[in-house]
């Protein structure tokens, strides 16, 4: 992994420009086949966060299932 500032910007502006193209692409299809009822951003936030929430819950369960209770210390 490269820790040049340059590689490490140019990584993030193709990114940001495969997303755009992808956004592209989903206007492009709204137009083609009507309007979309949604906002598609907006939603592929919204499913990422609730996936991040999972993640957090699940995490938090196992950890307290292996801790006796009343002992945070270990």
């Amino acid at each position: 992994m490269s820790c040049d500032p340059k590689s490490q910007r140019d990584k993030g502006r193709r990114s940001a420009l495969e997303v755009l193209r992808v956004l592209d692409r989903i206007r492009r299809q709204t137009a083609a086949f009507g309007d979309y009822e949604g906002d598609p951003v907006n939603q592929a936030r919204d499913e990422r966060e609730a996936e991040v929430e999972d993640v957090w819950r699940d995490w938090l369960k196992r950890f307290l299932d292996d801790k006796p209770h009343g002992h945070w210390n270990g």
